[in-house]
């Protein structure tokens, strides 16, 4: 109980630390907001093609759908999504608190200095991009939320076999989660298959030669079934598609392919090391103790593997350097935290835990405390300053409830105009590019692009009325305000405003 109620206060804290600060700066912000806002009105993911989603048609919406329920009740989908991806950063590191802190209680002692040492370290020299990164800069929403759902389970599937339930049990938990979790997102998904794939195979190796066929059957069946259920649903189709867009994910060590390849050999490699200490514990009977080993292992050599198998296809033509690149999270992740892994199953650190002999309660205190110690110290050194943010949710929900509380039902019906948001969040161009998208439903082609990246308009004869704010240059024209408010912001009928700002249309 002590370590659930520590937990809980690891989780408030972080919450109330990364509840107000955005620091995502791209158009997969907007992308994701859409959905979530398709899914607050009608109450369910679109079932036909909407202009305004554009690669968002046919996503998996349930990470999206979880936000538009906590967006109800705060009164804000845009809320309900930050909170959600915040929540999803806190429970992705207290799971892998979890599996860190599974070690034997007599190495705590080590993971207590080593594993805040270390990302302290990468906070300040290595700048290794990790876990959570998902939402700085970039947006990543449904591929944050899928991968705390993963470690999740990744920690559950562990605690089982600690706790000694049957193969079939865990095959089962690991098997049967894959087709859930690509309803999110479906990297993370595949993660966990191939964990699975290589328990099975783990199990199969180490297990008596009379048990190996009653172990080998169940698990091959299980892994069929789930990537059967998996590969057929429309979800994961949508996501293989949108695999082949080739976007930006600058990484300071890895920035190409070639990087990536090297990674995923260094991790691999380190994986096997530690699979190597797991098979000489399991052989020692301590091997319930060292699951960490195994774990962490399995993890480190299942993205490794993903991320080679993304860029042999690559190299065949299918999919898009972007899609090898999104493993770099997960590997830099594994590299850096299998510095103090190692460390604890080394030869050289065990005498020395041993003999610095912690007393049992300091003991069962470090045991209860570990996952939220990780959690604080993991979370803080990843989240950058709040100087440092692009906006606050207590800037962005006026704009917010002023777009919806104005906006057209059935945009596009009368003589195909759209509204646009121009000038909102003069900081930030990608947060109007969001709103228009999300609560105006402006179409994601042409205008809302030239509006985010300030080009000429493409098809100025579809501009209806402009949302902006009051004094926002060069938009706020006042012979063209169809309504102000006393909030500051305005309401400006487009076409009024492009006469004077870019002067007839031909």
């Amino acid at each position: 109980m002590p370590r659930l109620v520590l937990l809980a206060m690891a989780l408030t804290a972080v919450a109330m630390a990364g509840g107000n600060s955005l620091w995502a700066n791209s158009v997969d912000l907007g992308l994701h907001y859409a959905l979530v806002v398709r899914i607050t009105d009608l109450g369910h993911a679109p079932t036909t093609v909407d202009p305004s989603l554009g690669l968002m048609n046919g996503y998996p919406p349930a990470s999206h759908t979880l936000a538009a329920l906590l967006g109800k009740g705060l009164g804000s989908p845009f809320a309900g999504m930050h909170l959600t991806a915040v929540l999803s950063l806190a429970a992705l590191y207290a799971s892998l608190g979890f599996v860190l802190g599974s070690a034997p209680r007599q190495h705590l002692a080590v993971l207590w200095l080593a594993v805040p040492a270390t990302l302290v370290l990468n906070r300040l020299i290595v700048h290794l991009e990790l876990f959570g990164t998902e939402i700085i800069g970039n947006f990543f929403f449904a591929q944050l939320v899928a991968q705390a759902a993963a470690m999740a389970v990744l920690a559950t599937a562990l605690a089982a076999e600690q706790a000694g339930h049957s193969h079939t049990l865990r095959y089962a938990l690991l098997g049967f989660s894959v087709p859930i979790l690509a309803q999110i997102h479906p990297l993370p998904a595949l993660e966990i298959l191939v964990v699975l794939s290589l328990l099975i195979i783990m199990d199969y190796l180490r297990a008596s030669r009379s048990f190996r066929r009653a172990l080998l059957m169940p698990g091959l069946l299980i892994v069929c079934a789930s990537v059967l259920i998996t590969t057929l649903s429309p979800a994961f189709a949508a996501i293989r598609r949108n695999a082949e867009n080739d976007g930006a994910l600058p990484l300071i060590y890895t920035p190409n392919v070639t990087g990536m390849v090297i990674l995923s050999g260094v991790v691999m490699l380190l994986s096997i090391i530690l699979l190597a200490f797991w098979f000489r514990s399991s052989t020692s009977g301590v091997e319930p103790q060292n699951l960490v080993h195994k774990y962490w292992a399995l993890l480190g050599l299942a993205i490794a593997a993903l991320c080679l198998f993304q860029a042999i296809m690559l190299m065949l033509g299918l999919g898009s350097p972007y899609a090898v690149k999104k493993y770099a999270l997960g590997l830099n992740t594994v590299l850096l935290l299998d510095v103090p892994v190692l460390l604890v199953a080394s030869r050289v650190i065990r005498p020395l835990a041993r003999r610095a002999g912690w007393p049992d309660r300091a003991a069962s205190l470090a045991w209860s405390s570990f996952p939220a110690w990780f959690l604080v110290v993991a979370v803080f050194t990843l989240l950058p300053p709040v100087s440092a943010r692009i906006a606050s949710v207590d800037e962005i929900r006026p704009l917010e409830r002023f777009a919806m509380a104005h906006r057209d039902p059935h945009p596009g019906i009368n003589a195909g105009k759209y509204d646009y948001a121009v000038g909102l969040y003069p900081p930030a161009r990608v947060i109007d590019f969001m709103i228009s998208i999300g609560a105006l439903q402006a179409p994601q082609a042409r205008n809302v692009e030239d509006f985010l990246w300030g080009r000429p308009l493409s098809n100025p004869r579809r501009i209806g009325r402009l949302f902006s704010r009051v004094g926002s240059l060069p938009w706020d024209v006042p012979g063209c305000r169809n309504l102000v408010l006393p909030e500051g912001f305005e309401i400006l009928d487009g076409s009024c405003v492009l006469k004077i700002v870019q002067g007839p249309s031909e």
